[in-house]
């Protein structure tokens, strides 16, 4: 949200533009990114030595997840359920083939790279939009779809 609002801000001030932008929608643009949880727990998990980054890591996901996902995550792990859409033998065979695979596929993101984009892309995207004119300033017909946990 923060890039798209930048670069419809930098398309309308654009002398030499193609035109302006038919519309935005924002859906959790992030603005209030240093008021969330993520702003507080982010960069402490981003600062934790390798063996507890991964860890650190896994405590962030239930800030990307709703009530629904984790516990039915477990019960999947657990053996006590399997999603609606494993309703076959061979799709049930395909799902465990590919779960035991995953932790080899798996590429976590490197702490710098976490740390560069809470920093860079999160709290200053997100102070550039909300100190700046960038969003009251858009002249692009704009719908911000937002939410709260």
């Amino acid at each position: 949200g923060i890039l798209a609002c930048a670069v419809a801000s930098s398309m309308e001030a654009d002398p030499l533009r193609l035109g302006d932008p038919a519309g935005l929608v924002l859906i959790n643009p992030a603005t209030s990114y240093p008021r969330s949880v993520l702003a507080e727990r982010g960069p402490v998990v981003a600062s934790l030595p390798q063996p507890l980054y991964l860890f650190g890591v896994a405590s962030l996901l239930p800030l990307f997840s709703d009530e629904y996902q984790l516990p039915q995550l477990i019960q999947i792990i657990s053996s006590a359920g399997l999603p609606g859409v494993v309703d076959t033998p061979q799709r049930e065979a395909y799902m465990g083939r590919v779960a035991l695979s995953l932790t080899s596929r798996l590429r976590f993101m490197p702490r710098g790279t976490l740390r560069w984009r809470l920093e860079e892309w999160l709290r200053v995207g997100s102070e550039e939009a909300v100190t700046s004119s960038m969003l009251s300033g858009l002249r692009a017909p704009t719908l911000i779809v937002a939410g709260e946990a």
